[in-house]
């Protein structure tokens, strides 16, 4: 013991201070994404649950999403070729 470096020691010390507080902030975290994922969860097994009764209530909002995601990456893939051709700054 009469060997240990007092700065080592010192490093020690701060090192299980943070990593004390980096498991507190991580317990916290968990707690508030499982208070929002375990709804979310349930709500998608329920959708698809109902998608499979009556086999077109989850396909129908999936195509919905899809086909308007794939609009706006047409359009801003247009408006980026139309602004790189132009040759112009973009404003």
């Amino acid at each position: 013991m009469g060997n240990l470096d007092p700065a080592l020691v010192g490093e020690l010390v701060v090192l299980l201070l943070l990593l004390a507080v980096v498991w507190m902030v991580f317990r916290e975290f968990m707690r508030i994404v499982l208070k929002v994922v375990v709804p979310l969860a349930i709500l998608v097994a329920l959708a698809v649950w109902l998608g499979l009764l009556d086999e077109t209530l989850v396909g129908d909002a999936l195509t919905a999403v899809g086909e308007g995601l794939l609009t706006v990456i047409r359009k801003v893939a247009g408006w980026v070729t139309s602004v790189a051709l132009s040759g112009q700054p973009v404003e």
